[in-house]
């Protein structure tokens, strides 16, 4: 009976660590779509859309995370909701990278200002977060490639190079003392 008990929980942990990951790997990806979501929501209101249309434009440009984002989004203003309240959902799908677009776009919205330097200030920071992951993820990669190289790389170099010195060496020995 406990060991059934060690292996369900064993295994609830184990499903756990795989939904926290992909919800991880959602996010992450969301997150690196945010700069290019930003500079065309930027374009679209420099030409002239308001910031429903604009972002009622921006879907069909999105990559798959933000798309559907998008589409929820621009399905609640179509049901009816108020722009402002169905932005914030935004809040909740894309997290706290996108509270400062959000509180810009509801400020555009409310008060009709331009909003364009605030979003371009914003683009040149999410472009800088998404480059300090990248360099993250770049510092990690010698740890993940150690497994790799020890256990293929390494027995190759001792076989291909290593073997036949040491054999070519010992027949070397051989014929000299015999």
């Amino acid at each position: 009976m406990t060991f059934a008990l060690v292996i369900a929980f064993a295994v609830g942990l184990f499903i756990s660590r795989i939904r926290r990951r992909s919800r991880a790997k959602i996010v992450a990806a969301r997150a690196d779509d945010l700069p290019e979501f930003i500079d065309q929501l930027t374009v679209l209101l420099r030409a002239g859309y308001t910031p429903a249309n604009a972002l009622k434009q921006i879907e069909p440009w999105l990559r798959s995370p933000m798309n559907s984002v998008m589409r929820e989004v621009n399905a609640l203003v179509g049901c009816g909701v108020r722009f402002t309240s169905a932005v914030v959902e935004l809040r909740s799908r894309l997290g706290p990278p996108a509270f400062p677009i959000v509180d810009a776009l509801i400020q555009l919205e409310i008060d009709g200002t331009s909003a364009t330097t605030v979003l371009d200030r914003l683009s040149g920071e999410a472009h800088n977060q998404r480059r300090l992951r990248a360099e993250a993820k770049a510092r990690e990669l010698p740890i993940r490639l150690i497994f790799p190289m020890v256990c293929c790389v390494f027995p190759s170099f001792i076989l291909l190079t290593v073997v036949p010195m040491l054999a070519g060496t010992l027949t070397g020995l051989r014929t000299h003392l015999g």
